[in-house]
């Protein structure tokens, strides 16, 4: 029996609301699962080996379908910038105090 389930290769994912957010895509030429965000050009989880892995990864990270994933070089960036900022910061204070 060939049940047309197991022949999808393209399953949405919704957000509570109901939005469609993305999908869990099927690599082609292979068994492999990938997931794949919208509006994104690549999949942000790759070589799944299954559909039931797939859907559980997808349930288990929504902050990543919503776009809120976390970026750790931006932040670290950003926190590299602060402390060059407040080295400065404290080093005219220091100038200016021994003037």
């Amino acid at each position: 029996m060939n049940n047309p389930r197991t022949r999808a290769s393209n399953w949405p994912v919704f957000d509570e609301s109901g939005t469609h957010v993305g999908d869990i895509i099927r690599q082609r030429g292979s068994t492999l699962w990938s997931l794949q965000r919208r509006g994104m050009h690549r999949p942000f989880k790759r070589d799944i080996p299954s559909l039931d892995a797939a859907k559980a990864l997808a349930a288990e990270y929504p902050q990543v379908w919503a776009g809120t994933n976390f970026k750790l070089g931006q932040s670290l960036k950003f926190s590299a910038f602060c402390v060059i900022l407040l080295a400065a910061f404290a080093v005219a204070v220091q100038f200016a105090a021994g003037s």
